[in-house]
């Protein structure tokens, strides 16, 4: 049912950074920008609600989209999601890419998938392609699955010229704010995602939710006691999607679950990071090494979930994002 991921939604409080770093270091410009000409002149009173709107540039990534949002105050869910995180770059939740949607949308709920969107919301509101959420409440065990397929050039068409009505669970969306979804704009040397990392409490029970609600099984489960995690990973299209439950108590990874794996509400998502996928790892290092980026690790690292072997760039240089760079093995 899944095939691959669509987008990778993150917020953080640098986008100037990370879109910086994207142009310089992998040739990744954005393809469309929201709310950079909104900026409030110093010392000018604001509505509360005008605040909760976030700047956003989304960028390609191969056949996917990163989608970076900064929050224009404390307050508001993008807001808590970046606090709880520390106040580093967060992953909101991983967008999957679904196939005559509207269907989809039926049969997840015949299968009692607890849809947001029940009565079928329709539009982005980033405009460009059909949405709808699965709510991550406990059913789901904090994890927030969100589908999208993108609209045909013949419906992107009829919008433009009125012939039909755009609708969004979220505000009105132009009718000139659709095309970008399909621009030509390069997507640099970053690929495809990799895979995406899923902090969860209870492991078979989302490995069931996943056999009932999707009709899938994982293609590998571990216990990696050395590390402090069991683990289930499922391929999704090209993309890996790992769902990870932390076993041991001072660890980074019941650390990361405990703030946002078990959240009941409608954000967070539990990924704790998103790998993406390079060609000639080696290779890339070194020409980004040249150009100044540096890394976490000394030289690549072998997953301990086995593989790929990966690196992570520093996050100073990058808006406090860290790019996991993977090849597999």
């Amino acid at each position: 049912m899944l095939k691959d991921v669509h987008h990778v939604s993150m917020y953080g409080l640098d986008l100037g950074g990370v879109q910086q770093f994207l142009d310089r270091h992998f040739g990744i410009l954005p393809i469309k920008t929201e709310g950079a000409d909104e900026a409030v002149a110093s010392g000018m009173r604001v509505a509360a609600a005008s605040l909760l709107k976030a700047r956003v540039a989304i960028f390609p990534v191969g056949p996917s989209l990163l989608e970076f949002m900064q929050p224009r105050g404390r307050l508001g869910r993008h807001y808590d999601v970046v606090r709880r995180n520390g106040g580093k770059p967060t992953v909101s939740h991983i967008c999957w890419k679904l196939e005559d949607i509207s269907s989809r949308h039926a049969e997840l709920l015949s299968r009692g998938a607890d849809i947001r969107e029940r009565d079928w919301a329709g539009m982005s509101a980033h405009g460009g392609y059909y949405v709808f959420n699965i709510v991550a409440e406990e059913a789901v065990r904090g994890v927030w699955f969100q589908f999208a397929e993108n609209l045909t050039l013949s419906e992107v068409t009829a919008i433009e010229e009125g012939q039909v009505k755009t609708r969004s669970h979220a505000r009105e969306v132009e009718a000139t704010g659709h095309k970008w979804v399909s621009s030509d704009v390069p997507a640099g040397a970053l690929k495809y995602v990799h895979h995406v990392c899923y902090e969860v409490w209870g492991l078979d029970y989302m490995v069931d939710y996943m056999r009932k609600v999707f009709g899938v099984e994982p293609f590998k489960r571990e216990d990696v006691s050395s590390e402090g995690l069991r683990a289930a990973s499922f391929h999704f299209g090209r993309t890996i999607a790992q769902f990870v439950e932390p076993t041991r108590f001072d660890d980074a990874n019941a650390d990361f679950a405990l703030r946002f794996g078990n959240h009941p509400g409608f954000c967070g998502g539990g990924v704790s990071h998103v790998g993406w996928a390079v060609d000639n790892l080696d290779d890339r290092i070194r020409e980004l090494s040249g150009s100044g980026v540096r890394f976490v690790q000394a030289q690549p690292v072998v997953s301990p979930l086995g593989g790929y072997r990966l690196i992570d760039t520093a996050p100073e240089l990058s808006g406090g994002l860290t790019f996991q760079l993977c090849e597999d093995v």
